[in-house]
């Protein structure tokens, strides 16, 4: 084989999550609180992935950036090998506030405005970018909501003509959270704590790094010089979680937690067939999806609106029937 074939052969097998991962680099505003950053770089480090603090838009934006020695050849269905790496942003602007800040910027539609538009003009959608928006600790500021409101009347009272201050209960909070989701190319994550950011970002970390890898093994035709076929999702294992992953919301991890449970398509599909579909709707919601090691490991339930969703693309035949984006269900905004 000639070292052009060699070279062809090596960019198109499967590249498993550590060798994806290599490639990222998390780049973080440097004026980022020291919790989070330390954090990341306790999560990061041992997935070899970069952290890089440099002055971007605003305390507690993240970005993501990817190095790579190949690029996708439409024509051939098959990576190309680069001389030099290509490096390249990817879509995904994540910025970490907690409640309270956000409420700063949610409650006041002219600040909301300025807001998206400093991301907009830093960041456009219309290249392609998305905005994730993570609100951190929202139970610590609906426990001290009542304690703050008492102590905004006390100030008010003290100085006329004081503005009143906004601290909306959970149910309005929740509402200006489901107008901003409407906003094209935004999405909501709601986090506990710094440490549970940090985990997020890890799994939403791998997810970026391994999309690449696993949009276009499918796709992949490529009929190498030696004979050997660059090979997909040859079997029923690896064709599996693959298929979970087109569902939209069903993350890598999401899927493996499924592919635990029930190992093959006509597991599940049995099961479904077993119960009425008032419980079948409800089959994975207690499910346990592994958001990572770490220090503490964390799992996190797979909900009602994964399980429906799951459930919906998989057994009901409705060409016409329209499966609602995750968090959308029934009006509400993702939790």
């Amino acid at each position: 084989m000639d070292p052009q074939s060699k070279a062809v052969a090596a960019v198109n097998q499967h590249r498993d999550k550590t060798a994806c991962l290599r490639e990222m680099t998390l780049i973080i505003d440097d004026r980022t609180a020291a919790p989070l950053v330390d954090g990341l770089r306790r999560v990061l480090t041992p997935l070899r992935v970069a952290l890089e603090p440099r002055r971007d838009l605003r305390p507690g934006l993240l970005r993501w950036r990817r190095s790579t020695d190949r690029v996708w050849s439409e024509p051939d269905a098959a990576w190309r090998p680069l001389r030099h790496p290509h490096v390249r942003d990817e879509a995904w602007i994540v910025v970490v506030m907690t409640t309270r800040e956000w409420v700063q910027h949610l409650t006041d539609a002219g600040r909301r405005a300025a807001f998206l538009d400093a991301l907009e003009t830093a960041y456009p959608r219309q290249m392609g970018h998305r905005y994730m928006l993570v609100f951190e600790k929202m139970a610590t500021y609906l426990n001290g909501r009542a304690n703050a409101m008492a102590r905004a009347v006390a100030l008010e009272a003290r100085t006329p003509g004081q503005p009143p201050t906004f601290w909306p209960t959970s149910g309005e909070l929740d509402a200006l959270l489901f107008d901003l989701q409407m906003t094209p190319g935004v999405h909501l994550q709601k986090s506990l704590d710094v440490e549970d950011t940090c985990q997020w970002i890890q799994t939403f970390t791998t997810q970026i790094a391994m999309d690449p890898e696993i949009s276009r093994r499918l796709q992949s035709k490529l009929e190498l010089g030696v004979g050997d076929t660059v090979k997909t999702a040859a079997t029923e294992e690896e064709t599996w979680p693959l298929m979970l992953m087109q569902i939209y919301g069903i993350t890598q991890t999401c899927a493996d937690a499924i592919v635990r449970a029930y190992p093959t398509l006509h597991r599940l599909m049995t099961v479904y067939s077993q119960l009425p579909e008032t419980d079948a709707v409800h089959l994975l919601d207690d499910l346990e999806i592994d958001l990572g090691a770490g220090h503490h490991p964390r799992t996190r339930r797979m909900g009602e609106a994964l399980s429906s969703r799951v459930y919906q693309a998989l057994v009901l035949k409705d060409p016409e029937h329209v499966i609602m984006p995750v968090g959308l269900e029934n009006g509400a905004p993702s939790g």
